[in-house]
């Protein structure tokens, strides 16, 4: 779950000061939202994080007034601790005091002697716990955790190395991600991903090369790997079948992402001595028809597909058709909402890999979105054409269609449920709530458009 702290009578915040605070030095900006102008922190909502040390960023809605700090579900200790330091910041400069969402409003003093460094790491493990086991059976599907810049998907391959040593599961997941927000400043090569065609077969194929001494980044998009084993000589091995030899030297920062090591001298040559059982003779279980290519348009590396502002972005999605729908016809009530939040805790069937992830995100703070939705004014109409545009851009043509009919999929149970599903709702589907789910369903592109 989120976890939220405010601080009222914030008036005039200025960057610069609370940058003079201990642990906000490196505090920073999300790309792409807004940004202090003439050292005023700017309103509405925005997003930071500590350059080379935050897992994910922190939320921050700020109406000149009230200013509230949001950590989101899987969150890192160092996370917590920036969320604590920049609300004892804002505090001590606006002579103010602090309210955690669970707890009565304190001083800055006796604040931070109930929200120390134990609070912070402890609240993480407890987060990133329920994350995992949210997952359950679904893990096979890949679930993404939006970091920074980056976005790690957690599958079986990633899962698997995780929990190898369960004691240091959570360290091992934000290693992941931490990495992946701030790898393009590592000195790691991001190994392109070429494509050959082979006349004779027909058949297309994806290759990398990994070499002696240098630590690599590789893509699974059912790659092969020429592993350099002599002058202008390669091994060629299935990128699975080289993280099975390597075991723990390589690491799975994402589902799709192999992490291979800098190996030297001996290490290397018994790599190489390791690889020859499973070395390819021939590749045709790796190829494909390039009319059939399973990853046409999709792109590769360590961003992903998606940024932290679109993925932020779709998370809003199963909220909106809710509100949407809920609200056709009537005011949306509290046991409305926290009956549908606990429909999604315990899972709704959706095809999207990614929907199912921003089912998971919404899920931890159902009430709080739902809440700003309906009573900040927003244009859920215009929000989901934004929607529409980041599904249509970004995702494989499979994808974004399992994204809008999954989408439907929660308007329909919305609108159908009555007394046998969440006991709130109205004994049949309304004409307002039809009207809704067909112009959504237009919006989406699922139908034809009616001039």
């Amino acid at each position: 779950m989120s976890y939220s702290f405010h601080i009222n009578k914030a008036r005039k915040l200025t960057f610069a000061a609370l940058t003079q605070q201990p642990g906000l030095a490196d505090i920073a900006f999300v790309a792409g939202y807004p940004v202090p102008e003439g050292d005023f922190w700017p309103l509405g909502f925005t997003y930071v994080y500590r350059d080379k040390v935050t897992a994910r960023a922190l939320e921050i809605d700020y109406d000149g007034d009230h200013f509230q700090i949001r950590v989101f579900t899987a969150s890192s200790p160092d996370d917590y601790r920036l969320a604590v330091d920049l609300a004892c910041a804002v505090a001590v400069q606006c002579d103010a005091r602090i309210t955690p969402e669970d707890s009565e409003t304190v001083d800055v003093a006796g604040f931070k002697a109930q929200f120390n460094a134990p609070w912070c790491t402890q609240k993480s493990v407890d987060s990133i716990t329920g994350v995992l086991q949210m997952f359950g059976d679904t893990l096979d599907k890949g679930h993404q955790v939006s970091g920074v810049t980056g976005l790690l998907t957690i599958g079986p391959k990633v899962y698997r190395q995780i929990i190898k040593d369960p004691d240091n599961a959570t360290s091992a997941f934000f290693t992941r991600l931490t990495r992946l927000n701030f790898i393009n400043d590592e000195d790691i090569l991001q190994a392109p991903l070429n494509l050959f065609h082979d006349e004779p077969s027909g058949l297309s194929f994806r290759m990398s090369d990994y070499d002696e001494g240098v630590e690599t980044l590789i893509c699974d998009r059912k790659t092969v790997v020429a592993v350099a084993s002599g002058e202008n000589q390669h091994l060629r091995v299935g990128l699975a079948d080289l993280a099975d030899v390597l075991g723990d030297k390589a690491m799975w920062l994402s589902e799709d992402l192999l992490l291979l090591p800098a190996l030297r001298s001996d290490d290397w040559q018994q790599l190489l001595k390791d690889l020859e059982p499973v070395a390819l003779t021939q590749m045709s279980g790796y190829g494909f028809k390039p009319a059939d290519d399973p990853y046409h348009g999709q792109t590769f590396g360590a961003e992903g597909g998606l940024s932290e502002s679109e993925f932020n972005l779709l998370v809003y999605a199963p909220v909106a058709v809710f509100c949407l729908v809920a609200g056709a016809d009537r005011k949306i009530d509290g046991k409305e909402i926290n009956a549908f939040q606990k429909e999604l805790i315990s899972g709704i069937k959706v095809d999207s890999k990614i929907l199912q992830s921003a089912v998971i995100e919404a899920a931890s703070d159902f009430n709080a979105m739902v809440n700003y939705l309906i009573n900040d004014g927003i244009d859920m109409d215009q929000l989901m054409q934004q929607v529409v545009e980041v599904i249509d851009r970004k995702l494989s043509s499979e994808e974004a269609f399992n994204f809008k009919v999954s989408l439907l999929r929660i308007g329909t149970i919305v609108a159908e449920a009555s007394g046998g599903l969440f006991g709130v709702f109205g004994d049949k589907v309304c004409k307002a709530e039809k009207e809704v789910l067909a112009e959504l369903t237009k919006l989406f592109g699922l139908v034809e458009k009616q001039d």
